[in-house]
């Protein structure tokens, strides 16, 4: 190619990009709005506000829209709760606190609430106690388990005698218990107790006895009794009367005027 000919190819070259220059400036333009565009969205804060389980603001942090929750937790100190461990944050819910995932994005405003779950009691030394006593008050032995076992009474009461309380009963506290008595029924047990009736103070009428396990009432003792002293009252008033000196019985009496008559008679016929 001659030295004319190059000449005339790069003044063409040039032509060209000149031409070309405002679209490629053009597209540059569209591209760096776009990208401030990005970064005003991004840029965007939202707000965690975090509360106590009474409704008291505890402390509201703000992070650019997307930032993982976690990073608005970083130093937010949730409230003690006695015999309570806290397990995290969470959302109020009718049916129960939702937990928040530490990794979530948080995407607008959100309001998160403490949870709390029981705290283990694995190692609670507190002992319930039952201290047994007999009858004049002295001490036989005391018999202690964790309370957090929840043992029955049964338990406690193992080997020791007449015991009244529920077995089933479950300890809750320290107890202090003492043993019940009953008379033990004797099933061969023929003692009898006798009733003697007198009439005045030496006359046996009639002896009746019942067996003392039966405790018997003395009405039943003196059933029939009645009648029997009756007639015996009888009997006795009419000895009573055949014994008074000077005084004869109708035979007697009838027996005189007999004799008497046959008497007057004779005197007649003389």
């Amino acid at each position: 190619m001659s030295f004319s000919k190059k000449i005339i190819a790069g003044v063409a070259a040039v032509a060209t990009l000149a031409a070309l220059a405002p679209a490629v400036a053009m597209a540059e333009g569209d591209q760096s709005q776009n990208s401030a565009a990005s970064a005003q969205s991004d840029s965007t804060i939202v707000n965690v506000s975090f509360y106590a389980a009474d409704g008291t603001l505890l402390q509201s942090t703000g992070w650019p829209k997307g930032t993982a929750f976690s990073m608005y937790a970083l130093g937010v100190q949730a409230p003690a709760v006695e015999g309570k461990t806290f397990t995290g944050w969470g959302f109020a819910s009718n049916d129960g606190d939702v937990p928040v995932d530490p990794n979530a994005e948080v995407t607008g405003n959100w309001s998160v609430y403490p949870m709390y779950k029981d705290t283990p009691t694995s190692e609670d030394k507190t002992l319930n106690t039952v201290s047994f006593y007999n009858t004049k008050n002295e001490l036989i032995q005391t018999v202690s388990y964790y309370a957090k076992d929840k043992v029955k009474f049964s338990t406690y009461a193992a080997g020791i005698q007449n015991v009244a309380v529920d077995p089933d009963a479950e300890v809750t506290g320290n107890w202090a218990v003492y043993p019940m008595y009953k008379n033990a029924e004797k099933k061969d047990d023929t003692t009898q107790n006798v009733v003697s009736f007198y009439a005045g103070t030496d006359k046996l009428i009639q002896t009746v006895g019942y067996y003392a396990k039966d405790k018997v009432k003395f009405s039943t003792y003196a059933a029939g009794i009645q009648k029997d002293l009756h007639r015996l009252g009888l009997r006795l008033q009419r000895r009573r009367r055949r014994s008074r000196p000077g005084r004869r019985s109708d035979r007697q009496l009838g027996r005189v005027r007999h004799v008497q008559g046959r008497s007057d008679r004779r005197l007649q016929e003389g």
